[in-house]
């Protein structure tokens, strides 16, 4: 176990000098390095010294436009080192808030207002990405910004010679010369903004404070065990924490080097098919990519894994312990499992690089972090986690809101094991996470609500081998009310297809306590129930029944059968999180 004290005085209080003081001990190192194609071999680089540079020249040109403390700027680019460089120098002077470059204008303008942004560093014209597109559409529905600093993309040459006063280039905040400027000193003010709670419905954004965005990245690089020497693959987007924090600064803060992929990042086309090759051709040490992705690499990328490797990293979902057994066995590597949290700057426990992975263990608490287990019922207990990484909030169209004190409820279920990790047995929360991607259940809730022949209706996470889970609703009619355009009708009132429910399930009563709020357990019960029954369809159980409250373990009667292959089927329940206890005749 780690000291958490230890780490904490260590700790530097602000993300600048996080990355200062890498780059003045690793000046001439690869720092970020960019491919276009996961076959490109003549990547963009950056080293520690033009990172640092950089983040200066942006925060000088940000503060020079009139950008202040308390101002929040959008970035809204794909996963690249401008990304980077954008979000450090935004979070030193103002507040930098990262956003999703894929929503849809209507979702993109609600989260601008709700962020108060006053500027925004927008990815310039593509025709194969349309986020300025998507932007412009945002401006027409009188979303105010002051400011817009286009990155410029070739597509772009000519529309930055027609620009106004409030377009400014991107490039020309890269070559300012920068001045000496006192930077804002105040542990508690918020230097970032992270959207959290769902790909729908009210958003509420995360606010992290400049201690907590500093001491994220340096807690998850001691946990992870980052080497300077390590040669970091990482395809998640530089608007989730686990990307920008948890990954990125981490690995930058002990001088490793970053390879980031494209416009598409972890989406490119080719990355699953030429995935071994990009990690031979840059010595890649450790690859980080979603549970998601492993699966597809696993089952579809040419050619072998190199010997450059000496680790696997996953996170944003649990990993099934049946694919991190598929991925071990094809690397000959151990994989690592990363668990964080918006709220937590990215990181609260890890499985270091080099380590054993468990099932359904996350690691060791991050150095400087405290977790407790609170009991709330027999035999299961809340994770509730403390640390310098705590958000300060959440900000919502009410004010803040859920400022947690010394101490924050995860909402996770969980437990150590004999060997000091971190196990994750559930969630008492609801929010279901489909490939690392927060699914507000209330929002797919509402759509169903819209069609009159609904009475009730609830959405919970349906496991799933590749997702982690999919949304699934069961929802009750009134009378025999007709639901056969209930599909079109949800799906109409969703803004986001991820939200979109994998089946919708009738239901002749839905759970309820005594005081009438929904049993939501019961339906997890029932969702791993249904997709147990549809993974063994072919071995035909008498029955499948699951009484465990936390939807993990499953009882299967076989009657009076003697012919079933039982390793297969455990093996065929581990690649959606599941186990079962068999139940035999005779």
């Amino acid at each position: 176990m780690h000291d958490p004290d230890e780490l904490e005085i260590a700790l530097h209080p602000r993300l600048l000098e996080v990355i200062a003081e890498a780059a003045e001990r690793f000046p001439d190192r690869q720092a970020l390095v960019h491919l276009e194609n996961p076959l490109d071999d003549k990547p963009r680089i950056w080293t520690f010294r033009e990172v640092i540079d950089a983040i200066h020249r942006v925060a000088f040109s940000l503060r020079s436009a009139g950008v202040k403390e308390g101002d929040a700027v959008a970035i809204l680019s794909p996963t690249t080192p401008d990304t980077l460089i954008a979000f450090v120098a935004a979070s030193s002077v103002a507040t930098a808030f990262p956003v999703n470059p894929l929503l849809a204008p209507a979702a993109l303008a609600q989260q601008l207002a709700l962020a108060r942004a006053r500027a925004c560093i927008a990815y310039g014209p593509d025709p194969e990405l349309p986020i300025w597109d998507r932007l412009q559409e945002v401006l027409m529905l009188e979303q105010p910004l002051e400011l817009l600093i286009e990155i410029k993309t070739p597509a772009s040459a000519d529309h930055l010679a027609k620009a106004g006063q409030n377009l400014l280039n991107w490039n020309d905040f890269l070559h300012a010369t920068p001045s000496a400027a006192t930077p804002p000193n105040d542990p508690n003010r918020v230097a970032a903004l992270f959207h959290t709670g769902g790909t729908s419905g009210n958003p509420k954004l995360a606010e992290l404070g400049e201690r907590a965005l500093a001491a994220g990245p340096q807690m998850a690089a001691a946990a992870c065990a980052w080497s300077k020497d390590d040669r970091i693959l990482c395809a998640l987007p530089h608007f989730h924490v686990g990307g920008t924090l948890a990954v990125t600064l981490s690995a930058l803060s002990r001088g490793a080097s970053v390879y980031t992929i494209g416009r598409f990042g972890g989406r490119d086309p080719g990355l699953v098919r030429h995935f071994w090759a990009l990690c031979a051709n840059h010595g890649i040490t450790v690859p980080s990519i979603v549970p998601t992705s492993w699966s597809a690499v696993i089952g579809s990328a040419e050619g072998e894994p190199p010997k450059s490797l000496r680790g696997a990293m996953t996170g944003g979902a649990a990993a099934p312990a049946e694919l991190v057994e598929r991925v071990e066995r094809k690397l000959g590597v151990p994989m690592s499992q990363v668990f964080g949290m918006t709220e937590l700057a990215g990181i609260c426990s890890a499985q270091p690089v080099d380590g054993i992975f468990r099932a359904h263990a996350v690691g060791y608490p991050a150095p400087g972090l405290k977790i407790a287990l609170d009991p709330i019922a027999p035999g299961l207990s809340e994770v509730r986690i403390g640390g310098p990484n705590l958000f300060l909030g959440y900000r919502t169209a009410d004010g803040r809101v859920g400022e947690p004190g010394e101490w924050l409820r995860s909402g996770d279920l969980g437990a150590f094991d004999e060997s000091g990790q971190l196990q994750l047995l559930g969630r008492s929360k609801d929010v279901i996470i489909r490939s690392g991607h927060n699914i507000d259940p209330a929002a797919i809730e509402e759509a169903a609500y819209l069609h009159p022949g609904v009475r009730h209706a609830a959405a919970v996470g349906l496991p799933d081998a590749y997702a982690g889970e999919l949304p699934i609703l069961f929802v009750v009619r009134h009378d025999n009310a007709d639901l056969s355009d209930l599909e079109r009708t949800v799906e109409e009132g969703l803004v986001e297809p991820p939200a979109r429910p994998r089946m919708i399930v009738v239901i002749d009563e839905m759970p309820l306590t005594p005081v009438g709020k929904i049993e939501r357990f019961k339906l997890r019960q029932r969702a791993a129930v249904i997709k147990s029954e549809e993974v063994l369809a072919d071995f035909a159980p008498a029955r499948i029944g699951c009484d465990d409250v936390a939807a993990r373990a499953i009882t299967i009667e076989w009657g009076d059968r003697r012919d079933i292959d039982l390793a297969r089927i455990d093996r065929l329940l581990g690649e959606i999180g599941l186990t079962a206890s068999h139940v035999v005749a005779g």
